[in-house]
Protein backbone atom coordinates (compact mmCIF):
# COMPACT_ATOMS: atom_id res chain seq x y z
CA UNK A 1 0.00 0.00 0.00
CA UNK A 2 2.39 2.40 0.85
CA UNK A 3 4.51 2.04 -2.45
CA UNK A 4 1.07 2.15 -4.22
CA UNK A 5 0.71 5.81 -2.39
CA UNK A 6 4.34 6.69 -3.25
CA UNK A 7 3.78 6.25 -6.94
CA UNK A 8 1.00 7.99 -7.07
CA UNK A 9 2.55 10.62 -5.21
CA UNK A 10 5.64 10.75 -7.90
CA UNK A 11 2.88 10.70 -10.64
CA UNK A 12 0.83 13.92 -9.07
CA UNK A 13 3.81 15.85 -8.62
CA UNK A 14 5.23 15.18 -11.74
CA UNK A 15 2.07 15.83 -13.63
CA UNK A 16 1.76 19.27 -11.91
CA UNK A 17 5.84 20.55 -12.17
CA UNK A 18 6.51 18.46 -15.90
CA UNK A 19 4.84 21.49 -18.46
CA UNK A 20 5.24 19.13 -21.25
CA UNK A 21 3.91 15.98 -20.06
CA UNK A 22 1.00 17.54 -18.32
CA UNK A 23 -2.21 16.88 -19.69
CA UNK A 24 -3.23 20.79 -19.06
CA UNK A 25 -1.22 22.08 -20.96
CA UNK A 26 -0.56 22.27 -24.69
CA UNK A 27 2.81 22.51 -26.59
CA UNK A 28 4.88 25.57 -24.82
CA UNK A 29 5.75 26.63 -27.70
CA UNK A 30 2.27 27.52 -29.32
CA UNK A 31 1.11 28.44 -26.11
CA UNK A 32 3.83 31.14 -25.58
CA UNK A 33 3.19 32.78 -29.11
CA UNK A 34 -0.67 32.39 -28.33
CA UNK A 35 -1.23 34.06 -24.99
CA UNK A 36 -5.20 34.48 -25.69
CA UNK A 37 -5.40 30.74 -26.55
CA UNK A 38 -7.88 28.39 -24.94
CA UNK A 39 -6.40 26.33 -22.55
CA UNK A 40 -6.30 22.61 -22.97
CA UNK A 41 -9.16 20.75 -21.18
CA UNK A 42 -7.55 18.41 -18.51
CA UNK A 43 -7.18 14.17 -18.94
CA UNK A 44 -9.13 12.81 -16.12
CA UNK A 45 -7.54 9.81 -14.17
CA UNK A 46 -9.06 6.16 -15.12
CA UNK A 47 -11.68 5.47 -12.89
CA UNK A 48 -11.93 1.78 -12.33
CA UNK A 49 -15.03 1.91 -12.25
CA UNK A 50 -15.32 2.88 -16.21
CA UNK A 51 -14.88 1.03 -19.07
CA UNK A 52 -11.04 1.14 -19.61
CA UNK A 53 -11.46 0.25 -23.21
CA UNK A 54 -13.80 3.61 -23.56
CA UNK A 55 -11.29 5.37 -21.60
CA UNK A 56 -7.98 4.07 -23.98
CA UNK A 57 -10.13 5.17 -26.74
CA UNK A 58 -10.37 9.22 -25.69
CA UNK A 59 -6.86 9.32 -24.34
CA UNK A 60 -5.87 8.07 -27.69
CA UNK A 61 -7.93 10.39 -29.91
CA UNK A 62 -6.99 13.53 -27.24
CA UNK A 63 -3.40 12.23 -27.51
CA UNK A 64 -3.85 12.64 -31.47
CA UNK A 65 -5.83 15.78 -31.26
CA UNK A 66 -2.84 17.31 -29.18
CA UNK A 67 -0.36 16.30 -31.95
CA UNK A 68 1.92 13.66 -28.85
CA UNK A 69 4.45 11.96 -30.42
CA UNK A 70 3.56 7.98 -29.65
CA UNK A 71 6.15 7.74 -28.07
CA UNK A 72 5.17 9.94 -25.50
CA UNK A 73 1.89 8.29 -24.99
CA UNK A 74 2.96 5.75 -22.53
CA UNK A 75 4.32 8.66 -20.24
CA UNK A 76 1.34 10.74 -20.50
CA UNK A 77 -1.23 7.83 -19.93
CA UNK A 78 1.22 6.96 -16.93
CA UNK A 79 0.18 10.25 -15.19
CA UNK A 80 -3.53 9.66 -15.32
CA UNK A 81 -3.10 6.42 -14.00
CA UNK A 82 -3.97 5.36 -9.82
CA UNK A 83 -4.82 2.19 -7.94
CA UNK A 84 -4.64 -1.25 -9.48
CA UNK A 85 -4.11 0.24 -13.06
CA UNK A 86 -0.89 2.28 -11.99
CA UNK A 87 0.24 -0.72 -10.02
CA UNK A 88 -0.07 -2.78 -13.26
CA UNK A 89 2.23 0.36 -14.85
CA UNK A 90 4.80 0.03 -12.22
CA UNK A 91 4.91 -4.03 -12.91
CA UNK A 92 6.56 -3.79 -16.16
CA UNK A 93 10.15 -3.70 -17.46
CA UNK A 94 11.57 -0.04 -18.04
CA UNK A 95 11.55 -0.55 -21.64
CA UNK A 96 7.81 -1.77 -22.31
CA UNK A 97 6.45 0.99 -19.17
CA UNK A 98 7.83 3.71 -22.39
CA UNK A 99 5.98 0.99 -24.79
CA UNK A 100 2.05 2.60 -25.76
CA UNK A 101 1.08 -0.75 -26.97
CA UNK A 102 2.74 -3.13 -24.56
CA UNK A 103 1.01 -0.61 -21.60
CA UNK A 104 -2.20 -0.51 -23.26
CA UNK A 105 -2.04 -4.21 -23.82
CA UNK A 106 -1.26 -5.05 -20.41
CA UNK A 107 -4.05 -3.26 -18.82
CA UNK A 108 -6.72 -4.58 -21.22
CA UNK A 109 -5.42 -7.99 -19.67
CA UNK A 110 -5.29 -6.82 -16.36
CA UNK A 111 -8.91 -5.65 -16.39
CA UNK A 112 -10.18 -8.76 -18.36
CA UNK A 113 -10.70 -7.26 -21.85
CA UNK A 114 -9.07 -10.17 -23.54
CA UNK A 115 -9.14 -11.48 -27.45
CA UNK A 116 -12.05 -13.82 -26.63
CA UNK A 117 -14.12 -10.94 -24.14
CA UNK A 118 -13.66 -8.74 -27.35
CA UNK A 119 -14.80 -11.25 -29.62
CA UNK A 120 -18.31 -11.80 -27.51
CA UNK A 121 -18.53 -8.88 -27.56
CA UNK A 122 -18.55 -7.76 -31.60
CA UNK A 123 -20.43 -11.29 -31.51
CA UNK A 124 -23.26 -9.97 -29.17
CA UNK A 125 -23.59 -6.37 -28.51
CA UNK A 126 -26.61 -5.01 -29.47
CA UNK A 127 -27.86 -1.07 -29.90
CA UNK A 128 -27.90 0.99 -26.72
CA UNK A 129 -30.98 3.06 -26.01
CA UNK A 130 -30.69 6.22 -28.01
CA UNK A 131 -28.28 4.98 -30.08
CA UNK A 132 -28.16 6.04 -33.57
CA UNK A 133 -26.80 4.09 -36.44
CA UNK A 134 -23.36 5.55 -36.53
CA UNK A 135 -22.59 5.32 -33.23
CA UNK A 136 -23.52 1.96 -32.84
CA UNK A 137 -21.47 1.03 -35.80
CA UNK A 138 -18.40 2.86 -34.72
CA UNK A 139 -18.40 0.61 -31.22
CA UNK A 140 -18.49 -2.39 -33.24
CA UNK A 141 -15.11 -1.14 -35.47
CA UNK A 142 -13.99 -0.58 -32.14
CA UNK A 143 -14.73 -3.57 -30.81
CA UNK A 144 -13.26 -5.62 -34.18
CA UNK A 145 -10.18 -3.59 -33.99
CA UNK A 146 -9.83 -4.60 -30.21
CA UNK A 147 -10.13 -8.29 -30.47
CA UNK A 148 -7.72 -8.16 -33.67
CA UNK A 149 -5.39 -6.47 -31.85
CA UNK A 150 -5.32 -8.52 -29.02
CA UNK A 151 -5.39 -11.67 -31.05
CA UNK A 152 -1.97 -10.54 -32.48
CA UNK A 153 -3.73 -10.40 -36.05
CA UNK A 154 -2.78 -7.74 -38.75
CA UNK A 155 -5.32 -6.22 -40.85
CA UNK A 156 -4.70 -7.74 -43.99
CA UNK A 157 -6.90 -9.93 -46.07
CA UNK A 158 -5.38 -13.39 -45.72
CA UNK A 159 -4.80 -12.89 -41.66
CA UNK A 160 -8.50 -11.58 -41.85
CA UNK A 161 -9.52 -14.57 -44.07
CA UNK A 162 -8.01 -16.78 -41.39
CA UNK A 163 -9.22 -15.72 -38.53
CA UNK A 164 -13.14 -16.20 -39.86
CA UNK A 165 -11.95 -19.89 -40.95
CA UNK A 166 -11.33 -20.51 -37.16
CA UNK A 167 -14.51 -18.76 -36.05
CA UNK A 168 -16.36 -20.51 -38.13
CA UNK A 169 -14.96 -24.11 -36.67
CA UNK A 170 -15.12 -23.27 -33.82
CA UNK A 171 -18.40 -22.30 -34.50
CA UNK A 172 -19.88 -25.26 -35.13
CA UNK A 173 -17.33 -27.54 -32.73
CA UNK A 174 -18.95 -29.38 -29.77
CA UNK A 175 -18.96 -27.27 -26.48
CA UNK A 176 -16.12 -29.64 -25.33
CA UNK A 177 -13.85 -29.71 -28.40
CA UNK A 178 -14.29 -25.76 -29.03
CA UNK A 179 -12.84 -25.25 -25.48
CA UNK A 180 -9.85 -27.58 -25.78
CA UNK A 181 -9.05 -25.71 -29.06
CA UNK A 182 -9.96 -22.26 -27.33
CA UNK A 183 -7.61 -23.08 -24.69
CA UNK A 184 -4.74 -23.74 -26.81
CA UNK A 185 -5.07 -20.25 -28.73
CA UNK A 186 -4.33 -21.31 -32.36
CA UNK A 187 -3.35 -19.00 -34.57
CA UNK A 188 -3.87 -20.23 -38.25
CA UNK A 189 -6.55 -22.15 -38.98
CA UNK A 190 -3.79 -25.32 -39.83
CA UNK A 191 -2.54 -24.75 -36.56
CA UNK A 192 -6.82 -25.43 -35.29
CA UNK A 193 -6.95 -28.35 -37.76
CA UNK A 194 -4.07 -30.45 -36.79
CA UNK A 195 -5.07 -30.10 -33.18
CA UNK A 196 -8.33 -30.94 -33.64
CA UNK A 197 -7.61 -33.97 -35.33
CA UNK A 198 -4.95 -34.58 -32.70
CA UNK A 199 -7.93 -34.52 -29.75
CA UNK A 200 -9.98 -36.20 -31.85
CA UNK A 201 -7.54 -39.34 -32.47
CA UNK A 202 -6.85 -39.29 -28.76
CA UNK A 203 -10.50 -39.69 -27.97
CA UNK A 204 -11.22 -42.05 -30.46
CA UNK A 205 -14.07 -40.02 -32.29
CA UNK A 206 -14.89 -38.78 -35.50
CA UNK A 207 -15.48 -34.95 -36.27
CA UNK A 208 -18.72 -35.73 -37.54
CA UNK A 209 -19.64 -36.92 -34.22
CA UNK A 210 -18.09 -33.76 -32.43
CA UNK A 211 -20.13 -30.80 -34.35
CA UNK A 212 -23.42 -29.32 -33.36
CA UNK A 213 -26.38 -30.25 -35.62
CA UNK A 214 -27.79 -27.68 -37.86
CA UNK A 215 -30.57 -27.68 -35.64
CA UNK A 216 -28.64 -27.11 -32.43
CA UNK A 217 -26.92 -23.93 -34.04
CA UNK A 218 -30.68 -22.67 -34.98
CA UNK A 219 -31.30 -23.20 -31.03
CA UNK A 220 -28.55 -21.34 -29.54
CA UNK A 221 -29.17 -18.55 -32.00
CA UNK A 222 -33.11 -18.91 -31.06
CA UNK A 223 -31.93 -18.51 -27.71
CA UNK A 224 -29.36 -16.13 -27.73
CA UNK A 225 -32.27 -13.65 -29.37
CA UNK A 226 -34.38 -14.41 -26.79
CA UNK A 227 -31.83 -13.07 -24.03
CA UNK A 228 -30.96 -10.19 -26.15
CA UNK A 229 -34.75 -9.12 -26.43
CA UNK A 230 -35.40 -9.66 -22.70
CA UNK A 231 -36.40 -6.58 -21.13
CA UNK A 232 -36.63 -4.84 -24.23
CA UNK A 233 -40.02 -3.63 -25.29
CA UNK A 234 -41.39 -1.54 -28.17
CA UNK A 235 -38.53 -1.12 -30.28
CA UNK A 236 -39.12 -2.45 -33.39
CA UNK A 237 -37.66 -0.69 -36.43
CA UNK A 238 -39.82 1.63 -37.89
CA UNK A 239 -42.62 1.43 -35.24
CA UNK A 240 -43.70 5.26 -33.91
Amino acid sequence: MFELAKLEKQAELQQNSNGNADLNSSRSSTSSREPNRIPTPKMPHFDEKEDLDAYLLRFERFATAQEWPEEQWALNLSLCLKGESLRVYSRLPPDDSQDYQKLKKALLKRFQFTEEGFRQKFRRERPKKGETSIQYMARLENYMARWLEMGGINKTFEEFSDLMLREQFLNVCSKELALFLREHDCKTSKALSELADKYLEAHHRDLEKCVKSFQQIREMGKNLTVTQQSGIQNQNCGRG
